[in-house]
C-alpha cells in the first residue's frame, strides 16, 4: 500500500477520523517507516453543468470576442489561458518595483471561488470587448428565442 486517506472532520480543533478502527489497522500495514500527513479542507466540486457553461458559453465568447477584436483564431485553451492571467491571478512585487502576474489554476477553487472568476471573466469580456456573457440562467432564453 502506497497512500492511505480518510474522511473526517475538525471538531473543536481536534481532528475526528471517520471509520476510526479501520483506518489505524491500515496505518499498521505500512510497518516501521516515515510518512507525509496531509490535512485539507473538502469542498464541494463544481458539477459538469459549471463546467459546460465555463467551457461552452464563457470560453466561447472569449474566443470569439478575440477573433473579431484581433484578426486571432484561437484555441479554447488559449482563451482560457487568457482569462487566467486577467481573472485568475495572484500579483507578484519584485524587488525592482515591477508587478508580476502569476496566473493561478481553477481546478482547485472552491464553488464560491469558482462563480467569482466566472464574473470577472464577464466583467472582463465586457470591459475589454463590449459584450455581454450571458449568466447560466440567461442561455436557454438566447436559444429559445433565437430564429
Amino acid at each position: 500500500m502506497r497512500e492511505l486517506s480518510s474522511l473526517g472532520h475538525i471538531e473543536n480543533g481536534v481532528l475526528k477520523i471517520h471509520q476510526k478502527e479501520r483506518f489505524r489497522r491500515l496505518i499498521s500495514e505500512f510497518g516501521d517507516t516515515r510518512v507525509i500527513v496531509i490535512v485539507k479542507r473538502l469542498y464541494k466540486q463544481r458539477s459538469n453543468e459549471e463546467n459546460k457553461y465555463y467551457w461552452g458559453c464563457v470560453i466561447e465568447y472569449a474566443r470569439q470576442c478575440i477573433n473579431n477584436a484581433w484578426g486571432k483564431d484561437i484555441s479554447k485553451e488559449m482563451a482560457h489561458d487568457i482569462l487566467v492571467m486577467n481573472c485568475n491571478f495572484e500579483e507578484v512585487h519584485t524587488e525592482d518595483g515591477q508587478i508580476l502576474r502569476l496566473p493561478l489554476e481553477t481546478h482547485n477553487l472552491s464553488t464560491v471561488d469558482y462563480e467569482d472568476f466566472l464574473e470577472k471573466c464577464r466583467q472582463w469580456i465586457y470591459e475589454y470587448f463590449e459584450v455581454h456573457v450571458p449568466l447560466p440562467n440567461e442561455q436557454s432564453d438566447i436559444f429559445e428565442n433565437s430564429p
